[in-house]
């Protein structure tokens, strides 16, 4: 209590060094609790928001809802900052994109265009913020980069030769493993 009668001493116990790492461990403590709070009941919705998107299309209920005009640009906008939240827009985007009726071979198209969008604009931030962990770990990088080349490569004759329906059933499923997969992690705890 002395010190609050002593702004100048207070002042001159926050500028040592000690007092700044405690302020910045503080801080981060703070902010993981915040986001750990927030993104707990968030991954919780996109879970069950994916189990719902999968249901309805193995039901045969979301072949009905189609998606377009301002509706598709605020659904698209919507679930991007929803995944980016949460950190799974693949998920999410895979589901909304059910909702456009896209043959597999578009769909699939179009989720690794804005894939790769979203990576090269996520590239520069981790290497600003991460650029010592990435290189030093430069080698798996590289193996998860070709692993993502030949798997697309190698995935395009087996899209070519899905039906629609084998295609969309199939990531229907996906998506309610997925989702109860996020509501499993958080009841697991």
């Amino acid at each position: 209590t002395a010190l609050l009668h002593e702004p100048r001493k207070l002042a001159v116990v926050e500028s040592t060094p000690r007092a700044r790492e405690e302020s910045a461990r503080l801080k981060e403590e703070f902010l993981s609790a915040v986001a750990h709070h927030l993104s707990t009941p968030l991954t919780v919705v996109l879970g069950s928001v994916l189990v719902l998107a999968g249901l309805s299309e193995l039901a045969g209920w979301g072949r009905s809802v189609r998606i377009d005009g301002g509706w598709a640009i605020a659904a698209g906008a919507l679930s991007g900052v929803f995944g980016g939240l949460v950190g799974n827009q693949g998920g999410i985007r895979s589901a909304a994109l059910l909702r456009f009726g896209l043959p597999p071979q578009a769909l699939v198209a179009t989720a690794t265009a804005v894939a790769l969008m979203i990576d090269a604009a996520r590239v520069p931030a981790y290497l600003l913020g991460s650029g010592d962990a990435i290189a030093e770990h430069g080698m798996l990088v590289a193996l998860l980069t070709v692993a993502v080349v030949l798997g697309t490569l190698l995935g395009v004759p087996v899209l070519r030769r899905l039906s629609d329906r084998t295609f969309r059933t199939g990531l229907a499923s996906l998506l309610v493993i997925l989702g109860a997969a996020l509501i499993g992690s958080v009841v697991a705890g």
